[in-house]
């Protein structure tokens, strides 16, 4: 079994600078890791970052968590805009501030408070760690494979993370599906065979697996390719999501297909089965 590396296209400002990813945490606190895509190659506690919606939703639900007595709250609108009111407890002006999320959803996030950059210095639990290593690391090999189960579905977590702000989430099936299953907590293990690739995802989430035991296995199969595979790009081409079970009960057997652009439905069907097999 071997890992494959996701294929990322490195973004850049007008200017031609390279643009990256950033660690966030409030100024004098250990909240986050927040994954933020600075809008300047050089910016101060002030300036404003990109966040997705999952992350822009942990920055208020730790806002209102830990600073619920600061005077300054956040709210959702139904058409995805954020709002930050506060009071002159705050600021010594109270106000308000609309934040619409831009074409892909991202919401632009700054002038509110200093952020400062999440650093090893900063106290944190494992599960923080596990984060800020799976985002440092999204634009290079995944170590999912390294971790137990739940410490994989985190660093998988901030893997997604970086990949979303950035726009350059992989169109390989393998990426798609991963970053799917770390949503549920599942993991899923590479395998390879000449130019075969799929994945494979073990009833026990909860073991180290060896390729030996129950699992589901997970294939993109395309008109006019030879054999399997989750690790090409589809470059728009049409496919179908293959899931097949070895439960040690006869021949291994297909058990669900569905469009391979439709990765929800089979990350459904995937955590589903893994709920309610029995031994």
């Amino acid at each position: 079994m071997t890992s494959t590396t996701a294929t990322v296209t490195v973004p850049r400002h007008e200017t031609g600078e390279r643009l990256s990813t950033q660690l966030c945490t409030v100024e004098g606190t250990s909240l986050g890791p927040y994954v933020a895509l600075p809008q300047a190659s050089l910016w101060t506690p002030y300036s404003g970052h990109l966040f997705t919606r999952e992350t822009a939703e942990k920055i208020v639900t730790d806002l209102h968590r830990e600073d619920a007595d600061c005077g300054l709250s956040a709210g959702w609108g139904a058409d995805g805009t954020l709002t930050f009111t506060w009071t002159d407890a705050y600021d010594g002006e109270g106000g308000s501030q609309v934040i619409h999320p831009d074409a892909h959803g991202r919401h632009e996030i700054g002038d509110l408070w200093a952020w400062d950059e999440w650093q090893e210095t900063i106290p944190q639990t494992q599960a923080q760690r596990l984060i800020a290593a799976g985002a440092w690391e999204y634009r290079g090999a995944d170590r999912s494979l390294l971790f137990p189960p739940a410490a994989a579905a985190l660093y998988a977590m901030g893997r997604l993370e970086a990949h979303r702000v950035t726009l350059h989430l992989d169109d390989a099936p393998e990426v798609r599906m991963r970053a799917a299953l770390a949503e549920y907590g599942i993991s899923a293990v590479t395998g390879t065979d000449c130019a075969n690739t799929w994945l494979e995802i073990p009833f026990d989430q909860d073991a180290d697996y060896d390729g030996a035991g129950p699992c589901l296995g997970a294939y993109v199969e395309a008109p006019g390719t030879e054999g399997v595979f989750v690790d090409e790009p589809m470059n728009g081409r049409r496919g179908t999501w293959i899931v097949n079970i070895a439960d040690g009960n006869g021949p291994e057997r297909t058990e669900f297909t569905c469009d391979a652009d439709d990765v929800a439905a089979a990350v459904d069907f995937i955590a589903d089965r893994l709920t309610r097999r029995t031994d």
